[in-house]
């Protein structure tokens, strides 16, 4: 009785280790750059510094920080993502700035690089 019960524990814990994620599910890391465009002339993009949030279709955010060259690379699971930016140098921070497209995360093919624009007249 005392080894059956045993055994039934232990398969038991099998089983929940498996479902809790030895493997958490296919991630990709997708590269992508924040920037400010408009102002005066020329009006080239300017790297801009800050936070990026990748929200998913179902509400759950990943973050990723952008440094001074306006680089950053989120770590993404399957889905759709709508991606915005925050910078210090937009507004004190206060600006959301958005993606130029959505993003869609996909097994077997590589995510493409986006672009997290703020735009300034």
């Amino acid at each position: 009785m005392k080894s059956t019960a045993i055994a039934v524990l232990a398969v038991g814990i099998a089983a929940v280790l498996a479902g809790c994620g030895s493997n958490p599910g296919h991630h990709q890391v997708v590269p992508g750059t924040f920037v400010r465009v408009g102002g005066p002339a020329p009006g080239s993009p300017f790297p801009l510094p800050g936070t990026i949030t990748a929200r998913s279709a179902t509400g759950r955010t990943f973050t990723a920080a952008a440094g001074r060259d306006g680089r950053f690379k989120l770590s993404l699971p399957l889905g759709d993502y709508h991606v915005t930016g925050r910078s210090p140098l937009m507004q004190s921070g206060q600006m959301t700035c958005a993606a130029t497209a959505k993003l869609h995360v996909s097994r077997g093919k590589p995510a493409r690089p986006i672009t997290v624009v703020c735009s300034i007249p």
